[in-house]
């Protein structure tokens, strides 16, 4: 197959024939006779004379390679100044006039990256009920400040800032909060998933606090993972999660606000939820933007209607504050506080109140006769009896000690005591809201009762404010006897 016998390869004159005959190896002449087989030409390795075809083909490459790069480098004006100017250590190369230069001096600094900060907040109990988590990516600021978020359960005074909404776990702060964001922050919030059984998960809102007023700012809400993510592109001083109270809940809290009658007339424009009108606002020289102007822990119109002023801090009476003037009757032995800024009119046993604001309204105390001394709550259903009243539905509030009832439309209050019977009549002329709602309670609870022939004078009030029991010393008052007697 490979091979042709020695008698036909002798003859050829081709150069790999091998001349046996002519060997000195004896054994080879032993084998002179036998039939040899030697591979043919054609298959045997020849030194071909490729490597040189090979090697004047890469040449050629890389000439006109070279020839390319001399081109670029001579007819590019930055290439050439680039390859050409000395670079120093820490100065600056421009790699596109787009970019903005690279800072050699951080070549040999790390890396930075992303970093995460957490917080939470517990309850009184020790239990985690929220947790926060900022991400801050890298050159976020150009504050050299260390970053932190602060959480804190809520004091008192944050949840009276919106009496209609409550704060879901804690609130976070961020220190420092006046630093200017260079790019975006993530902020998640998590709260307790035991609240949801207490609250509408689906009506949770992420608001921020501003000029002591909540905000809601845009979140997107993961109800599966009970968390926020907020997206911020500025910081605020504190951030919460918030969500309106239930019906049931603000049922309650009227009881504690209106302290004299949750369900008087409704009120005009309440822009900060404090209990205060919009007009009430101006009147006792409360912030309109912020429900507790003194940052006491309780709203201003609760401090009104409690006898506290809204101004001042601490638990300072309101008879002190320069707010409120003292109206005293020696005629029916009664003392009440008024709006400073009101006009008084005294008819017989009646006396008018009347604000100088020309709304047509006036807040009226009259007194009646009582011959058979019946309590408040008698005097009246027998006063109306062809209405047939349900005794179980009026309302009653306690004032110097002695119970009261309130009409069934709640602009009337009547206090009966011995032989009389004073009341309090609020007359909203033809409006359908009132200005001075919480002015009306106010006056209703300064009311006090004096001893036979003693001067009536604002008594010491006894504050109760959670377990503690405090007097509060009231001080001499201006007193306006009986004037215009017509």
């Amino acid at each position: 197959m490979f091979g042709e016998k020695n008698k036909n390869i002798s003859k050829s004159k081709d150069k790999n024939f091998l001349d046996l005959k002519k060997t000195f190896n004896s054994k080879f002449k032993e084998i002179q006779d036998e039939d040899i087989y030697v591979m043919p030409a054609k298959f045997l390795e020849k030194k071909e004379k490729g490597g040189k075809k090979i090697f004047i083909l890469f040449g050629g490459i890389f000439l006109i390679l070279a020839i390319i790069a001399s081109g670029i480098f001579l007819f590019n004006k930055n290439a050439k100044e680039a390859f050409l100017k000395p670079v120093q250590d820490g100065s600056a190369i421009k790699i596109d006039n787009d970019k903005q230069p690279v800072d050699l001096k951080k070549n040999n600094e790390n890396i930075e990256i992303a970093q995460t900060i957490k917080a939470e907040v517990k309850n009184k109990d020790g239990n985690i009920v929220s947790r926060a988590q900022i991400t801050l990516p890298f050159g976020f600021t150009d504050s050299e400040e260390k970053f932190r978020v602060i959480g804190q359960y809520p004091p008192k005074s944050y949840f009276m800032i919106d009496p209609r909404q409550d704060i879901i776990g804690g609130i976070y702060t961020f220190v420092p909060s006046d630093v200017k964001l260079k790019r975006s922050i993530t902020l998640i919030l998590g709260y307790d998933e035991k609240i949801v059984d207490k609250y509408k998960e689906k009506n949770f809102r992420v608001g921020y606090l501003e000029n002591g007023k909540w905000n809601y700012i845009e979140a997107q809400q993961d109800i599966e993972n009970n968390a926020f993510t907020i997206t911020l592109l500025e910081l605020k001083d504190v951030y919460a999660i918030l969500v309106p109270k239930t019906d049931e809940m603000l049922a309650g809290l009227g009881d504690d606000l209106d302290l004299i009658n949750p369900n008087i007339l409704s009120a005009t424009t309440d822009a900060d939820f404090d209990g205060l009108t919009d007009v009430e606002e101006g009147l006792y020289q409360t912030d309109l933007q912020r429900a507790d102007t003194d940052l006491g822990g309780s709203p201003d119109g609760w401090e009104i209607i409690k006898l506290f002023s809204p101004i001042d801090e601490g638990s300072y009476p309101l008879s002190n504050s320069g707010l409120i003037k003292v109206y005293t009757n020696l005629t029916y032995k009664y003392s009440i506080f008024y709006q400073r800024d009101f006009l008084i009119k005294v008819i017989d046993n009646k006396v008018s109140f009347t604000p100088q604001i020309e709304t047509g309204e006036s807040i009226i105390l009259f007194v009646q006769e009582n011959p058979e001394q019946l309590k408040s709550k008698e005097w009246y259903v027998k006063q109306f009896k062809e209405k047939e009243i349900d005794e179980f539905k009026l309302k009653t509030s306690i004032v110097d000690g002695v119970e009261g009832v309130w009409s069934l439309d709640a602009q009337n209050f009547y206090l009966a005591k011995d032989n009389l019977v004073y009341v309090f009549s609020y007359n909203s002329g033809t409006l359908a809201r009132l200005n001075f709602k919480s002015t009306f309670k106010m006056m209703i609870n300064s009311f006090k009762f004096s001893h036979e022939g003693e001067k009536a004078e604002p008594q010491k009030e006894e504050v109760k404010e959670k377990e503690a029991i405090t007097t509060v010393e009231s001080t001499e008052l201006p007193v306006v006897k009986e004037v215009e007697k017509e």
